[in-house]
């Protein structure tokens, strides 16, 4: 009985009202804190920023970076000319290969044109005939003649001479021709023999079975003996030079009108003899020296690097640390279809292999251009580094010595967290 009132009272409508009604104050005051709170995330949302980056690798070198150098051909390296992480000077030799001429009489020449600054001086340049230029030789022999030639016009007067005085003068330097030819023929049966040994030595010296100063000997008889061909052909083409003029002047009319004539085009075959010979003299050092272009430390790639050594073609031999670097720039490729979104002055995060960031935070940099032209599927990015070394956020200062590789994150934009959560475009 009590029971069933009990059951009568709670489903009475009193009470369901009573339970289905909060309180007011709690209608009230709910509603109010869901609001707010709604508009605290909105504000939070709002004034919070999350950046969007695209991240790469980067190379960091200096703003005048390390050179690298490489073997120019696969040759015999002859002498290293200064040791391991030398400070060395603008335009001093770090290597020298194997070659057929003398270092020092390349030097030489080299010097001696480089001091000709006009015309006037090509005519008063007196080269020496005495010099072993290897692959150089039949250049430098083609400016002999040209300069023997002019000066030949400018100090002899042939016109002065009968026909029979020029005869008896060319017969002269014919018997003059043949004596050295046969001079020449008897030294190159020699050298043909000094070269023969030599080539096998060479090939015991490379299996290991002769030293250096064993297979020396034999190399300086065979450079002795191309000296000494050298010089006698230098004196044929100077004879034979001598004798193209006197037959020219045999042929040619007389008078003054064609000597000035003759002296304009052999002085314009001098000048261009001479611009052949110093474009020359240039390749052969790019092929067989490695040349300093900037002052700077020379570190060598090869822990076994020596004379005698072959190397290959294109392996790096040389790498030259500038001495006085000044600030740093960094080197990024990317693809093509994400490039398209960096601009120039985006701020840029860079983390450091060497340095790690828990140690030493990270450098801000910025974007400072942006290639046209792809390579390698990549466009090329420049990230410029405010002043002459690396920030970093946990203090410190890392300034430029070689090169230095790490992650970059470019910052496209920064999107606030209310944009995110709502898929809208960033600013």
């Amino acid at each position: 009985m009590n029971q069933e009132a009990d059951n009568i009272e709670l489903r009475s409508e009193e009470v369901q009202e009573i339970l289905g009604t909060p309180p007011g104050w709690l209608a009230r005051w709910g509603t109010l804190a869901a609001l707010a709170g709604v508009v605290v995330l909105g504000w939070i949302g709002f004034w919070i920023e999350l950046p969007e980056t695209i991240e790469t690798d980067i190379q960091i070198t200096s703003i005048d970076p390390p050179r690298r150098f490489y073997a120019p051909s696969t040759i015999m390296l002859r002498e290293i000319m200064v040791p391991n992480e030398s400070l060395i000077d603008s335009g001093r030799i770090i290597l020298h290969f194997s070659s057929k001429a003398k270092l020092s009489h390349v030097q030489a020449l080299e010097t001696a044109l480089g001091e000709v600054k006009s015309d006037s001086q090509i005519l008063s340049f007196q080269p020496s005939k005495e010099l072993l230029l290897g692959e150089l030789q039949e250049d430098y022999y083609d400016f002999l003649e040209k300069w023997d030639q002019y000066h030949l016009m400018q100090t002899k007067n042939y016109d002065r001479y009968d026909r029979t005085d020029i005869q008896d003068k060319i017969r002269e330097l014919e018997e003059a021709v043949a004596d050295l030819e046969r001079k020449r023929d008897r030294r190159m049966e020699r050298l043909t023999e000094a070269r023969s040994r030599f080539e096998k030595e060479e090939q015991l010296f490379k299996k290991g079975i002769l030293t250096l100063a064993e297979l020396n000997p034999t190399r300086t008889e065979r450079d002795n003996l191309e000296a000494e061909i050298q010089d006698i052909n230098a004196g044929i083409r100077s004879r034979q030079t001598q004798m193209s003029t006197l037959r020219d002047r045999l042929r040619s009319r007389s008078g003054s009108a064609k000597a000035a004539e003759d002296k304009t085009i052999a002085f314009n075959l001098l000048k261009d003899s001479f611009a052949r010979l110093v474009s020359k003299v240039a390749d052969w050092k790019r092929d067989f020296t490695i040349e300093s272009p900037i002052r700077g430390t020379v570190l060598y790639t090869k822990d076994n690097l020596a004379p005698g050594q072959y190397v290959q073609r294109d392996s790096m031999l040389v790498v030259i640390l500038p001495k006085t670097p000044s600030g740093m720039i960094g080197h990024v490729g990317l693809p093509v279809e994400k490039a398209g979104q960096v601009n120039k002055n985006q701020k840029v995060q860079v983390k450091l292999y060497e340095f790690p960031f828990t140690d030493y935070g990270a450098a801000w940099g910025y974007v400072e251009g942006k290639g046209k032209i792809p390579s390698g599927g990549k466009i090329p990015i420049e990230i410029r580094f405010p002043g002459d070394s690396l920030v970093m956020t946990k203090g410190g200062r890392i300034h430029p010595e070689g090169e230095l590789r790490g992650k970059a994150e470019i910052v496209l934009a920064k999107r606030r967290l209310i944009q995110r959560l709502f898929g809208v475009a960033g600013r």
